[in-house]
């Protein structure tokens, strides 16, 4: 009996994300980032908690998306992608997977600026983003999306990867996935350790200033 699936995915800049999804709980686990998130869909409510620093933050889901509209430190560029020059479909061990094609040319504007635009100006590049269509939550793609700066269509973000030339290929986001029986990631229950703060991307991303938090809304 499937309960849900559990996914490894791995970002350049932020590292190993375990998350495990199913139709009532998504909770990330960010490895080098150092923070858990989790959503529970009975409630609605998202729980962001940092064990090093041992405070946490909980939130109406609707709240959370204006707080948080996007990863200012991880993919960024690809949020641009909206419009796909085309999508192709299959279906691997019933799970159906789609593959978006982009072009990256002047108007994405935040790929030019990116480490990888700056290399690739002469080379205008191809894009493309495989999600797979998995029976979990629907807030469970929009939330990896956010995390990651990925832009929205159907399916859970899996794969990205920009060909700037034949046979120059990146990979900007991998995952490995399987369907598992039970979450092996733990779900956050309030204890005395932990203190009670203010959602801020601190929580998220210590290491940006705290001026970002009124660039990327309101407080």
């Amino acid at each position: 009996m499937i309960g849900g699936f559990l996914l490894e995915q791995n970002v350049p800049f932020t590292g190993l994300h375990r998350v495990y999804a199913s139709d009532s709980v998504f909770v990330c686990q960010a490895v080098k980032s150092k923070f858990f998130l989790q959503f529970i869909a009975a409630n609605k409510m998202v729980t962001i908690w940092r064990p090093d620093s041992h405070e946490y933050a909980v939130l109406p889901y609707q709240e959370w998306l204006q707080k948080f509209p996007h990863s200012p430190s991880t993919l960024t560029w690809t949020s641009e992608l909206t419009k796909p020059l085309d999508c192709s479909g299959k279906y691997l061990e019933h799970i159906k997977y789609c593959t978006y094609h982009f072009r990256v040319d002047t108007n994405t504007p935040s790929f030019w600026s990116s480490d990888v635009g700056k290399l690739e100006k002469s080379h205008p590049s191809n894009v493309t983003l495989t999600t797979a269509c998995l029976p979990v939550c629907p807030q469970a793609k929009t939330i990896i999306e956010r995390i990651y700066g990925l832009p929205s269509h159907e399916g859970i973000p899996c794969e990205a990867k920009y060909i700037a030339q034949p046979g120059v290929t990146s990979v900007a986001l991998e995952t490995k996935l399987k369907p598992v029986q039970s979450n092996p990631i733990i779900l956050f229950k309030v204890t005395p350790a932990y203190k009670k703060v203010p959602f801020s991307l601190s929580l998220l991303l210590p290491h940006v200033d705290e001026m970002l938090n009124g660039f990327m809304g309101p407080k």
